[in-house]
């Protein structure tokens, strides 16, 4: 199994500690990024995402459609998979996960325009 909680202790807050099967897990860790690059915050070059921001794509647009359990569901998978950090209480008392200085996350699109794009 593999755990996942996107709050780490200094965020203060609570949410429930879920578990992943390891094996199916990790076989589709790859993914996780390219979805986490199409976000609005990775292609505007942001250091912090808040939680908030994972619903809106590069184009501008909600993804999520308003459905938070997909929008903590990409969070719940992309921290247990090392994809993104933690969401962490920043200096203003907000809660954010530093993406700025994490190497994994680069802007994707979807469609991908070619075959190198998608990987």
């Amino acid at each position: 199994m593999i755990k996942s909680n996107f709050y780490s202790p200094t965020a203060r807050q609570t949410a429930p500690k879920l578990e992943f099967d390891k094996e199916k897990f990790l076989d589709n860790r790859s993914t996780l990024p390219y979805m986490l690059g199409q976000l609005h915050a990775v292609h505007t070059h942001k250091q912090n995402l808040i939680p908030s921001y994972g619903a809106i794509n590069y184009k501008g647009d909600d993804w999520a459609n308003k459905d938070n359990l997909a929008l903590f569901g990409l969070f719940y998978l992309a921290t247990g998979a090392m994809a993104m950090p933690f969401f962490e209480k920043n200096k203003q008392g907000g809660v954010v996960s530093p993406i700025g200085d994490f190497v994994e996350l680069k802007p994707t699109f979807w469609p991908p325009e070619s075959k190198e794009e998608e990987n």
